[in-house]
């Protein structure tokens, strides 16, 4: 496995500095200007990230109360992946020397059964349901625990400015299939108030090709490099599909339910489709505001929401 994990690198190293240039071309700036020159690497970056295997190290950093924390530790310990477990193990020792008495209970969980699909859909968002009386709901909500008529709650919403939504729209649920490249999931899935489900990663749903590739004379050395993926099904390499997940680059796309409120989805969207953010979220991130407003109409008209008609220019 690290031979091919070697390969995607070569590729990802080839590849970069030839998307280097071409994005400070259509940007039209130079590249070697260091009041731009940041800006320039990050949309690199963002094309060339989609060779990179799921593997690839990643920093995360996470602030929870002890009660999540003990959840947590127990759900990793009884993981089906060896690296999660790993973490588990050494997150509970860590904790331990903190709080023994808490997690001294964060025995291995191994109760819940493990995700293998959840759907055959083939469109990048599919709308999949919503709380059919959700506008009743909050509309119940507003009245009788804000006292408000609906035109005053409207025009108290008008000021919103960029404040979250009241706790009313809470009373309304959606839920979303996505497929997406796995880098836009990794970026997504940071949503804690989401109901998350994901399926394991194969490289059976293809790839993505990034904007700043598509079309170019680097097509096809993208294209090369992603589909030394073939090694995939043969046994030989490895039979543990955990394990092999590792290594699928994250260009390739993956399949997750996402579940939530309105009021996180507002939140949601509104931080999802800002131009500083990857192309590829910010259209599934918009696509899922279209979804909501069709369904919740009355519920909708505050979201603000930046359709991505192009990639931004990163911070």
């Amino acid at each position: 496995m690290k031979e091919f994990a070697a390969k995607y690198f070569a590729a990802y190293r080839s590849l970069y500095p030839k998307v280097l240039r071409k994005c400070a071309e259509t940007m039209g700036v130079d590249p070697n200007d260091p009041k731009v020159a940041t800006k320039v690497k990050a949309r690199a970056f963002d094309n060339v990230r989609y060779l990179l295997p799921a593997g690839t190290g990643t920093n995360v950093a996470a602030v929870m109360n002890l009660r999540d924390l003990r959840y947590m530790v127990s759900a990793a310990r009884g993981h089906t992946n060896p690296e999660i477990r790993a973490i588990g193990e050494a997150v509970f020792t860590a904790g331990s020397s903190v709080c023994p008495t808490l997690l001294k209970e964060a025995h291995p969980d191994t109760f819940e059964p493990r995700i293998v699909s959840i759907g055959n859909s083939t469109e990048p968002v599919t709308l999949k349901s919503w709380t059919l009386d959700g506008v009743e709901r909050v509309k119940d909500f507003v009245a009788t625990k804000y006292g408000m008529t609906w035109n005053t709650f409207s025009k108290h919403m008008e000021s919103r400015d960029h404040r979250q939504v009241p706790n009313a729209f809470k009373e309304a649920r959606i839920e979303f299939d996505l497929i997406m490249d796995f880098g836009a999931y990794r970026d997504l899935q940071r949503h804690r108030r989401c109901d998350q489900y994901a399926e394991p990663l194969t490289p059976y749903l293809g790839y993505e090709v990034p904007d700043d590739i598509l079309g170019t004379e680097l097509e096809a050395e993208y294209r090369e490099a992603m589909e030394l993926i073939g090694f995939y099904d043969d046994d030989r390499v490895v039979n543990d599909r955990d394990l092999l997940q590792y290594m699928v680059p994250l260009g390739y796309r993956h399949r997750s339910t996402f579940s939530m409120d309105l009021k996180e989805l507002y939140y949601v969207v509104e931080l999802r489709t800002k131009p500083q953010g990857h192309i590829s979220y910010r259209r599934k991130a918009y696509d899922m505001y279209l979804g909501a407003k069709r369904v919740f109409p009355e519920l909708m008209p505050w979201c603000e929401a930046i359709r991505p008609d192009s990639i931004g220019e990163h911070a």
